[in-house]
């Protein structure tokens, strides 16, 4: 993601489009379980989830103004809730992703880009981002849901 190019990905502005209808049909055919959507979705889609430089990484794929608003669409168009944004807050500033060819994770200049989406935001119980978890550019996102 961080990197030379300022072209947005168009698959990722496409991807986020064509999943809206699918997950909108599980959300509706498995209530009232609700749906998971969980991955890497190339976007760190507010200010907070991202380490900073903001004005320069707008131009960078992962953080362009199309890119966002194409998620923020996804996710109010199926009523999906960022399940670590629910429990711990907007203020919260964690990564999932630090770029390998800057050693980013070192300083700790990462995105978070890895999300857990809900369409039921009350089964969520807890959200961890658990980035001492070493081995990948990334590092894995956890979500306790009730049982019932």
């Amino acid at each position: 993601l961080e990197n030379e190019t300022s072209d947005v990905h168009p698959y990722d502005v496409e991807m986020a489009g064509a999943l809206s209808t699918p997950v909108a049909q599980d959300a509706e055919s498995t209530a009232p379980r609700g749906v998971v959507y969980a991955g890497d979705l190339n976007v760190a889609m507010q200010p907070q989830d991202l380490w900073g430089n903001h004005h320069k990484n707008r131009k960078l794929a992962g953080y362009t103004d199309e890119e966002r608003e194409c998620a923020a669409k996804l996710l109010q168009d199926v009523q999906l809730h960022d399940a670590f944004r629910d429990v711990h807050g907007e203020d919260v500033k964690a990564f999932t992703y630090w770029d390998y060819r800057s050693k980013a994770r070192l300083e700790n200049r990462g995105w978070r880009i890895d999300y857990t989406l809900v369409t039921d935001a009350d089964a969520v119980l807890d959200s961890f981002v658990l980035d001492d978890v070493q081995g990948s550019d990334h590092c894995p996102v956890l979500v306790v849901l009730s049982a019932a």
